[in-house]
């Protein structure tokens, strides 16, 4: 039997959740995001084995909550607490951090590696608007450059999530009349359906980044 297009293939997977003060009513709807993806993975271990995924907290400073790993019945779901000040600055710099080690790791275990993807979540407007637009820059301007979709809730602006994603398309908020606890069930059904559809497509040798917006989440571009 043939293997499938995209057998020993991997993409790295980052999800950056804001962990500021500014978040608190939304922690524990993420970490029930978590736990349900981490289920979701585990039922589909075909899927879960082009993935690679890594979880990191971001408030004043990046905080590692699980380094890049294959998601099995195994993995501990990491946990997130909420504290300090929102810094945009300190999810890119985070990630400018790690992903040149965590590529290069991946291609030196043989098999194609995917550009990477980030889906960044905040709940405010951040306190270092001086600083992380060149934070963001330098991360786009980086060879293992990842694709980024973002992710508004509670206080987001939109213009900020705007500027995040790497593109229009990638860029959602949620609706301000969907109570806190239902936007990141909202934001859970995002993730989620999207990576099993990424880690299909990466399985095939086609993976596409296809990201369905749920009922009470909005296209960024289309909020004022």
């Amino acid at each position: 039997m043939r293997p499938p297009a995209g057998a020993g293939a991997t993409m790295p997977v980052y999800v950056v959740l804001d962990a500021s003060q500014s978040a608190a009513t939304f922690t524990a709807g993420f970490n029930d995001a978590l736990r349900s993806l981490h289920t979701a993975l585990t039922q589909s271990p075909d899927v879960a084995a082009g993935l690679r995924l890594s979880v990191i907290g971001f408030a004043e400073r990046p905080d590692m909550r699980m380094p890049l790993t294959r998601v099995d019945w195994g993995t501990d779901v990491p946990h997130l607490s909420a504290g300090g000040g929102l810094h945009l600055a300190a999810a890119f710099d985070g990630l400018l951090d790690l992903l040149p080690g965590d590529v290069d790791r991946l291609k030196h275990g043989g098999g194609r590696v995917h550009r990477p993807v980030v889906f960044l979540v905040t709940t405010a407007p951040p306190q270092d608007n001086v600083k992380w637009p060149a934070a963001r820059e330098s991360l786009a301007a980086h060879r293992y450059a990842p694709t980024i979709v973002a992710c508004g809730l509670g206080a987001a602006e939109s213009r900020g999530v705007l500027r995040i994603a790497s593109s229009p398309e990638l860029a959602f908020i949620a609706d301000p009349a969907v109570p806190a606890a239902d936007q990141t069930a909202l934001f859970s059904a995002l993730l989620q359906n999207t990576l099993l559809h990424l880690g299909r497509g990466v399985l095939a040798g086609r993976p596409d980044l296809i990201a369905e917006c749920p009922k009470g989440l909005l296209p960024a571009a289309t909020v004022g």
